[in-house]
C-alpha cells in the first residue's frame, strides 16, 4: 500500500473530491479553434490564388 500512496493513488480523498458537474477552462478549447481557423484561412487563400 505504500508503494500505491508514493504515486498518488490509494487515497479517498481524491475520489470524494472530484466533481462530475464542475466545466473545464474554455481556454483550450478557443485556443484549438483558433488554430484551426488559421489552418483553414491559409488553405482558403492557397486554393483561391490557384483557381483565379
Amino acid at each position: 500500500m505504500a508503494f500505491l500512496k508514493s504515486f498518488g493513488m490509494g487515497r479517498r480523498s481524491d475520489v470524494l473530491m472530484y466533481d462530475p458537474h464542475k466545466l473545464s477552462s474554455p481556454q483550450v478549447f478557443l485556443l484549438t479553434m483558433v488554430i484551426f481557423l488559421m489552418i483553414v484561412a491559409f488553405i482558403a487563400a492557397i486554393l483561391t490564388r490557384q483557381i483565379s
